[in-house]
């Protein structure tokens, strides 16, 4: 290490530019193995992490493709749920998405065109593996609302999901506020009601 003593070369570029083994032998770092734990997990943050967006704002162009397809206005009440199902999937691959995100964003678009029910229902049954994430993204929901400033759509869109058996009342109970609970209660039995009346 004469180089570094006789100013040929800097201390930090010889220990940027060595491997750790190197370095540790000359005596320029104190504790090797804590130098390699540190390489390799540096090494693996860089080159295995695998990235998601899950904000709006950092992959625009595929939650925005995936917005204007939820949002295509549709003659009738009901969109085909086999190639909408088709268009999310292949825009979660292609953009890298984040699939809860892209779940909020299939209850945004449900709970603003609650007129597609069905196609809504089925689409989220088809692309639902596990019941709970629907219950803690709805949860999720009532949650940055507040009980005093939630839309009536979102207890619409949960009576809706707890009617067709998308979602459990009891479930959801554990995630929210008591009078939340309450609220909710009442739509669903208002939703019971008028499934019974329309028989």
């Amino acid at each position: 290490m004469a180089c570094i003593s006789d100013n040929v070369v800097s201390e930090p570029l010889v220990k940027e530019r060595l491997d750790y083994e190197t370095v540790g032998d000359a005596g320029m770092i104190a504790n090797k193995k804590l130098v390699a734990s540190k390489f390799i997990k540096l090494k693996t943050r860089l080159f295995y992490k695998q990235q998601k967006f899950n904000l709006l704002r950092e992959e625009s162009e595929g939650y925005s493709k995936l917005i204007t397809e939820l949002s295509l206005d549709e003659p009738s009440n009901e969109f085909d749920v086999q190639y909408m199902l088709r268009v999310v999937r292949s825009l979660i691959g292609c953009f890298n998405l984040d699939p809860n995100r892209v779940l909020d964003i299939i209850l945004e678009a449900f709970e603003q065109r609650p007129r597609l029910e069905s196609s809504f229902v089925s689409l989220i049954r088809e692309f639902l593996d596990d019941h709970v994430t629907l219950t803690q993204v709805l949860a999720f929901k009532f949650s940055f609302y507040g009980h005093e400033s939630t839309p009536e759509s979102l207890y619409l869109l949960a009576a809706n999901l707890i009617s067709n058996k998308l979602l459990d009342l009891k479930e959801l109970y554990s995630y929210v506020s008591t009078s939340t609970c309450l609220t909710l209660t009442i739509y669903c039995l208002d939703i019971v009601v008028a499934e019974g009346c329309s028989d």
